[in-house]
């Protein structure tokens, strides 16, 4: 392990640095910022789902949500968390429009 590297009570590892691949990390949104964004928004989860593609041989997961004052739904599936509620966010700011 790096000499500047740390280790969470999970064992994720990770590397204290200014270095420009954290910074990408950082300006890229992650899933729980997405999450949030949605959710200041007004929308609130509808359905989330984990499941098992079987001729695929993959999991993929969805996200659908829903408006209580709009009464209308954003959905979508992807690879993992970021990938579907990148494109939630992305069919929400299409609704805005």
């Amino acid at each position: 392990m790096p000499p500047n590297a740390t280790t969470s009570k999970t064992g994720h590892a990770g590397v204290r640095s200014a270095s420009s691949v954290n910074s990408l990390a950082i300006a890229e949104p992650s899933y729980v910022a997405i999450v949030n964004t949605l959710r200041l928004a007004g929308w609130r989860v509808g359905a989330h789902n984990d499941f098992w593609m079987e001729r695929q041989e993959e999991w993929r997961t969805f996200w659908m949500w829903t408006h209580p004052k709009t009464g209308r739904y954003i959905e979508s599936e992807g690879a993992n968390d970021l990938e579907a509620l990148s494109r939630c966010l992305m069919n929400m700011t299409r609704l805005a429009d």
